[in-house]
């Protein structure tokens, strides 16, 4: 098997499984068989997936618009054969002859030798008519690139602005970094990067937003912790988390630890628990703290559920709860593909869970950043609207960001104009028990 039919053999399993509900594409290609691949076929692989994600809704019509019939449903390893082949053909700038040849090929491999004759058909039909094929956009799933049940939530949340979210959303993310205030200012860690050819500028949260990706590892300083990669929106976790020297501080669900590690940087005096149900998950947090020499107590638990790690109530709590995602489909296109809206209820109710769990280990006086990076109002202001009628003794704060669009309780951030990813806030103040009046 060639290096570029091993990549190609990835890349479909790794669509597949997006199709199928049953992984995202970093699951697969972070997996045993991706692990086998070089460098530049891992690249490669990558580079096919995402991109089929990335154009998914309109590649799948031109496929359907292709076929003289759909593929059974256990045929539908071919079906992502070829949306990765139309991908390639389509938006990038691979040889058309050895992506059709390749794609071919791999057919047998695939266990379904037939499909060679209707890959090779499928595919040259669409080279010979190319531009009329991308441009043909029937349905307003195509046009938008979005499955219609995103796209009638973002129009009745977002009426004015759901245009400007699919549009940021069928784009790249950029890359954005945070300086570690501890060794330098953003405005000193900018000037280090222009001294060293990056062409770069500050944003809002104190980022930096670079004007091409690269590789963390020719950023200066990134070994000796001067700089971490972070998008603006989720570095104003930090800044409305407002900590104080000896706080007691609990970050649930802090996997991958970029808040961790921010909140550490940000406030070097707290006694703070990064807690994560998912061991894999938590070794990246650790391998975080290694890099920028920072130190937290790394606990694997639920928190929805009580357990040693929460015997004493904390100060402050960050709660990044689990969400669908929404609001960082240009960082990970599949979840366009992978989510539906009956993940979205059951995420809904675990949300509410960990909510309750957290305010309960919540000190008297103390704050509770609630955040998410979705943009769908169910798991955002309904469900701080919702928390508000239970509790009473809960207050909510104001807080503003750029990007932001009203809403009837917390702070939207949607994505569009500038780097910010979307994302949801919403600090919640415990009222003290009351003392009772003086004699």
């Amino acid at each position: 098997m060639t290096p570029g039919k091993k990549a190609r053999q990835v890349a479909t399993e790794a669509i597949h499984a997006m199709m199928a509900q049953q992984g995202s594409l970093d699951s697969v290609l972070s997996g045993p068989d991706a692990r086998q691949l070089s460098p530049g076929e891992l690249a490669l692989a990558r580079m096919i997936a995402s991109t089929t994600a990335r154009h998914f809704f309109h590649l799948q019509q031109i496929l359907q618009d292709l076929l003289e019939r759909p593929f059974r449903a256990k045929d539908q390893i071919i079906e992502s054969l070829l949306m990765g082949a139309l991908a390639q053909l389509a938006f990038t700038r691979q040889a058309e002859h050895a992506v059709v040849a390749e794609t071919v090929a791999l057919a047998p491999l695939l266990g379904r030798p037939w499909a060679r004759g209707v890959c090779n058909a499928v595919l040259r039909n669409f080279l010979r008519d190319k531009p009329s094929y991308l441009m043909q956009k029937q349905s307003e799933q195509a046009q938008l690139n979005h499955p219609a049940w995103l796209i009638g939530k973002l129009k009745k949340a977002y009426p004015d602005h759901y245009q400007r979210v699919v549009n940021a959303n069928n784009q790249r993310a950029p890359m954005v970094l945070r300086a570690n205030v501890r060794q330098q200012s953003p405005q000193a860690y900018l000037e280090k990067l222009q001294a060293a050819g990056f062409a770069a500028q500050l944003s809002w949260a104190d980022s930096i937003v670079l004007e091409k990706p690269v590789d963390v590892s020719r950023l200066p300083g990134f070994e000796q912790a001067q700089v971490s990669v972070q998008d603006s929106s989720a570095q104003f976790a930090a800044q409305f988390l407002r900590c104080q020297p000896g706080d007691r501080v609990l970050d649930a669900c802090a996997a991958p630890g970029g808040k961790t590690c921010h909140l550490l940087e940000r406030y070097p005096d707290i006694e703070l628990v990064a807690l994560d149900n998912q061991p894999q998950r938590l070794k990246r947090v650790e391998q975080n703290l290694a890099r920028l020499q920072l130190d937290a107590q790394v606990v694997c638990a639920d928190a929805g559920t009580n357990g040693a790690w929460c015997t004493t109530p904390f100060d402050r709590i960050l709660l990044d709860a689990p969400c669908s995602g929404t609001g960082v489909i240009r960082r990970h296109p599949d979840i366009r593909v992978a989510r539906d809206p009956e993940q979205i209820k059951e995420t809904v109710k675990l949300q509410r869970q960990i909510l309750e769990h957290c305010w309960s280990i919540l000190a008297p006086g103390g704050q509770l950043l609630y955040v998410t990076c979705s943009v769908l109002p169910e798991e955002n202001t309904k469900q701080i609207q919702a928390f508000l009628q239970r509790h009473p003794e809960a207050e909510l704060e104001s807080l503003s960001a750029p990007n932001s669009v009203p809403v009837p309780a917390g702070l939207q951030i949607l994505p569009g104009s500038g780097d910010v990813d979307g994302f949801y806030y919403a600090s919640l103040v415990k009222s003290a028990p009351q003392t009772g009046e003086s004699l």
